[in-house]
């Protein structure tokens, strides 16, 4: 089981019913990035922070995409967004494929034959 695997599941079980929405999962992520960069820096001053910030390979979001690594811009050349549909009454993932919960459906069904 990957980290990101193992960081839904913690805050399913903390949070029975709920789920990583963009607001709390890029949250996450954005605190471990700087964590990790603060500890592989071995100092908090703002130039040895930066160094490593160029350097991240982070693996450990539970977002979709790929490790966080950042270009000359600072952008973060994986990151990605994903696609939700409610279905049965749930929110789940559908594209990308590789990070997906249920198929995509479409044409999607009208609300009241969607089980909602």
């Amino acid at each position: 089981m990957c980290s990101s695997d193992l960081i839904g599941k913690k805050f399913r079980e903390l949070y029975p019913g709920k789920y990583i929405d963009t607001n709390n999962g890029y949250a996450y992520t954005a605190t471990m990035v700087l964590a990790d960069a603060v500890e592989r820096a071995g100092s908090t001053k703002p130039e040895a922070v930066v160094a490593a910030l160029r350097k991240t390979d982070f693996k450990g979001s539970p977002m979709v995409g790929g490790p966080v690594v950042f270009d000359k811009n600072g952008d973060n050349i994986n990151a990605t967004s994903a696609m939700i549909q409610v279905l049965d009454g749930k929110v789940k993932v559908v594209l990308p494929k590789d990070a997906a919960e249920a198929d995509f459906i479409f044409p999607v069904p009208q609300l009241w034959k969607r089980g909602v």
